[in-house]
């Protein structure tokens, strides 16, 4: 039908991540936002630290960190998907 949809009880994911990459300590929330202004006074704001840098095709996609209370904070740049081009 749907495989999307489909139940799977397995754990263990098809493509694992945990295979290749060591877990981090991040916070149960992250805020994912496309714009670099926000992000910018968000990081200064909450005094947010890099925790890592994801390298990806379009250029480094830092992960950011705020201890900041009431609760921990994880914060990811995505920047806008590129229009493809014909």
């Amino acid at each position: 039908m749907y495989p999307i949809l489909e139940f799977d009880p397995d754990r263990k994911s098809f493509v694992e991540p945990s295979d290749i990459a060591d877990s981090l300590d991040i916070s149960e929330y992250c805020i994912i936002c496309f714009f670099g202004e926000v992000i910018e006074k968000v990081v200064s704001e909450h005094k947010a630290e890099v925790l890592t840098q994801n390298r990806w095709e379009d250029g480094p996609h830092p992960l950011f960190l705020s201890n900041e209370k009431p609760t921990t904070l994880t914060i990811e740049n995505r920047p806008p998907e590129r229009k493809k081009t014909t």
